[in-house]
C-alpha cells in the first residue's frame, strides 16, 4: 500500500498513527511540505519508515510551478501556515513571513511519482483541502481512504459551496463520509 500525506508539517497526525499501526503493509510513504523546517521535524518522526520519502513542495489546485506559502514570523513550525495569508491572520498570528517555494498539482505529483492506487490520502493544507480534492482525477487516482480537513473549505473557519462540491464529488465516485476527528472527516471505499 502507498501512502500520501500532503501538508504533512512535523508528521505528528492520524497519518504517522496509521503507519505506526500498520508499517508491514505499507510499501510507500510519501510526505508533502513546503517548509523545510517542518519537513525536517517530519523526517525525525519518520526516522523508522526507511519507505518514507520527503518532499519539499506545495501541492496546488491549478497548474502553477511556484507558489507562496505564508508562515507566522518566528515560528515555521506552526499548523497554521497555509497558502493563503489572511488564514494565518484569522488564527491570529499578526506578523508573516512569505517564502517562495515549487508547486505542483497533487495529480501531476502522483503521476511523477508513479503512486499506486488502492492506498490512503491524507490532506491538511490549512484551507486548501477541499480544492486540491476538487482538482484531482479520482478516476484516474482511486485512494480507499482521503482524510481531508474540512473545517476551513470555504475560508477560516467556514464550510460553505466548496466543501458542499467535494462532498458531492467524493459520494459520486463511490465514497462513504465520515467525521475522523473534531475538523477532519474521511471518505471511504474500505
Amino acid at each position: 500500500m502507498t501512502i500520501v500525506n500532503v501538508g504533512a508539517n512535523n508528521g505528528l497526525d492520524q497519518c504517522l498513527a496509521y503507519c505506526m499501526k500498520n508499517s508491514d503493509s505499507i510499501n510507500a510513504i510519501h510526505l508533502v511540505e513546503p517548509s523545510g523546517e517542518s519537513l525536517q521535524k517530519c523526517r525525525e518522526h519518520y526516522a523508522e519508515f526507511p519507505q518514507a520519502k520527503f518532499h519539499q513542495l506545495a501541492i496546488v489546485p491549478d497548474n502553477s510551478n511556484k507558489a507562496v506559502f505564508y508562515q507566522p514570523k518566528g515560528n515555521a513550525l506552526s499548523g497554521h501556515s497555509s497558502l493563503n495569508r489572511d488564514h494565518l491572520f484569522a488564527h491570529g498570528h499578526g506578523i508573516v513571513e512569505e517564502i517562495f517555494v515549487e508547486a505542483t498539482s497533487l495529480d501531476k505529483f502522483l503521476e511523477k511519482e508513479k503512486v499506486e492506487t488502492g492506498g490512503r490520502l491524507y490532506i491538511d493544507t490549512e484551507g486548501l483541502d477541499c480544492q486540491i480534492i476538487l482538482s484531482l482525477d479520482l478516476g484516474r487516482w482511486e485512494f480507499k481512504w482521503i482524510e481531508f480537513e474540512n473545517i476551513h473549505a470555504d475560508g477560516p473557519m467556514n464550510k460553505g459551496a466548496t466543501y458542499k462540491a467535494c462532498i458531492e464529488k467524493l459520494k459520486g465516485n463511490g465514497y462513504s463520509l465520515r467525521p475522523t476527528t473534531e475538523f477532519n472527516e474521511a471518505a471511504s471505499k474500505c
